[in-house]
C-alpha cells in the first residue's frame, strides 16, 4: 500500500515537474547570450528563484522520496555562473594553488548544467535520477570549494598583512632621521591604512584567529613584493593628491609638501654649490607660495613660472643621453598652458613626472658610478 502511494506521489510530481520545466525560460543559452553582470542580475529575480526551488524540491521527491532537500536555487544558479563565467569568479591558471579544486568544481558545474539541459528536453526517471545525483554531488563539491577558497583567501590576506608590517618597520627605520620627506611619511601612512583594510577584511570572513596564530617569520618580503606594495601605495598617494585638489576650495597641503621635497631633492644634486641651492630655495619659495595661495594670488601665470623653473633645473641635471626624453616631456607639459586646464588634472601628472625624471637621473648616475668602479678594479 505504501509503495503504491509513493508511485502515485511520484507520478503527480513528474506531471508537476513537466509543467514547471515547460514554462521555465531558463537554459545554458542564457550564458551565451548574456554578460556576467547581466546574468548575475537575472538570477537575483525572486520569482525565478521560487520556480527553481520548486523544481529542485519536486526532483528530490521523485528521485529520493522522504529525504531532506539540501540544495537551494542559489546553489543551482552557481553552477551556471561557474560553467559560463569561470574567468570572472576564479583563477583558472595551472600555477594557481587552487587549480586542482578549481578544476574539480568547474567539471562538476559543467556536468550539472549539461544534465539539466538533457532533463529539460526529455523528462523521464533516468534523467531525473541522473540530474539529482549530479545536483547532490555538485553541492558537496561546491561546499568543499568554498571552504578551501575561504581558507586560501584568509591565508593570502594574512601574508599580505605581515608583508606590509615588515615593510612599514623597514621604511620607518629608513625615515627615522629628520630629513625624511613628507612624501615618505605619507607613503608609510598609506601602507598602514592598507594594513588596517586587510585586517577588516580578515575579520569579515572570520579569519582573525588564523591571523593571530600565524608565524610571520616565514613571510617573504622579496623585491617583487616590495615593488608591488610600493606601486599600490604610490598610486594611492597621487590619488589622494588629486582628490585634495578637487576640494572646494582646493586643499594645497600636499602640493606644498611635495614642493618642499622637490626643492630638497634638487639641492642634493649640488651639495657643494651653496649658491645654486640658494637660487633653488628662492625660486621654490614655500613661504611665498603659501602666502599666495592664502590670498588667492596663485594663478596660472604663477604656476607656469614655477613649472618652467622646475623644468629648467631638471634639464640642467639630466645626462645627455636623456635629452630627447626630457625635451619631449617638456613639450607635453607646456602644452597644458596653451589652453584652459584644471589644476587637479595637471599638477599630479606634472609633479609625478618630475619625481620620475629625478629618479631616472639618480639611477643613471648610480649606474655610471658602478661602471666606473668596475672599470677601475679591472
Amino acid at each position: 500500500m505504501e509503495a503504491a502511494a509513493i508511485r502515485l506521489q511520484r507520478r503527480v510530481c513528474i506531471k508537476q515537474l513537466t509543467k514547471q520545466l515547460s514554462e521555465l525560460q531558463f537554459s545554458n543559452k542564457l550564458i551565451e547570450e548574456n554578460t556576467f553582470e547581466t546574468f548575475t542580475k537575472m538570477i537575483q529575480d525572486k520569482s525565478l528563484q521560487s520556480v527553481i526551488n520548486k523544481i529542485i524540491k519536486l526532483i528530490n521527491n521523485i528521485s529520493d522520496y522522504g529525504s531532506n532537500n539540501i540544495v537551494s536555487a542559489q546553489d543551482f544558479f552557481s553552477s551556471f555562473v561557474i560553467c559560463g563565467y569561470k574567468e570572472e569568479v576564479m583563477n583558472t591558471e595551472e600555477t594557481d594553488p587552487l587549480f586542482v579544486i578549481n578544476s574539480q568544481i568547474i567539471s562538476s558545474a559543467n556536468k550539472l548544467v549539461s544534465e539539466f539541459s538533457l532533463l529539460s528536453k526529455n523528462i523521464n526517471m533516468y534523467r531525473i535520477n541522473k540530474f539529482n545525483t549530479c545536483l547532490k554531488q555538485y553541492k558537496k563539491d561546491f561546499v568543499a570549494w568554498k571552504r578551501c577558497d575561504k581558507h586560501y583567501i584568509i591565508h593570502m590576506l594574512t601574508c599580505s598583512y605581515y608583508q606590509l608590517d615588515a615593510l612599514i618597520k623597514e621604511e620607518e627605520k629608513l625615515g627615522s632621521n629628520e630629513e625624511a620627506s613628507e612624501a615618505h611619511k605619507m607613503y608609510i601612512d598609506i601602507c598602514k591604512e592598507r594594513q588596517k583594510d586587510l585586517l577588516i577584511k580578515v575579520k569579515e570572513i572570520n579569519g582573525l584567529p588564523y591571523l593571530q596564530s600565524f608565524d610571520p617569520n616565514g613571510t617573504r618580503l622579496d623585491n617583487a613584493t616590495k615593488q608591488q606594495i610600493y606601486e599600490t601605495a604610490h598610486s594611492a598617494f597621487w590619488d589622494i593628491f588629486y582628490r585634495q585638489l578637487l576640494e572646494v576650495p582646493p586643499n594645497y597641503t600636499m602640493l606644498l609638501n611635495l614642493l618642499t621635497d622637490l626643492r630638497n631633492r634638487l639641492c642634493k644634486f649640488v651639495p657643494n654649490r651653496p649658491d645654486i641651492c640658494e637660487e633653488i630655495q628662492e625660486s621654490i619659495d614655500i613661504e611665498l607660495i603659501t602666502n599666495m595661495i592664502t590670498n588667492n594670488a596663485f594663478d596660472d601665470e604663477s604656476l607656469k613660472k614655477l613649472c618652467l623653473y622646475i623644468i629648467s633645473k631638471v634639464k640642467s641635471f639630466q645626462p645627455q643621453i636623456m635629452d630627447d626624453d626630457v625635451n619631449l616631456w617638456e613639450t607635453n607639459m607646456l602644452e597644458h598652458f596653451k589652453k584652459q586646464f584644471n589644476y587637479a588634472d595637471f599638477l599630479p601628472i606634472f609633479l609625478r613626472s618630475v619625481f620620475n625624471m629625478l629618479d631616472n637621473i639618480v639611477a643613471f648616475a648610480e649606474q655610471l658610478a658602478r661602471q666606473q668602479e668596475s672599470s677601475n678594479n679591472t
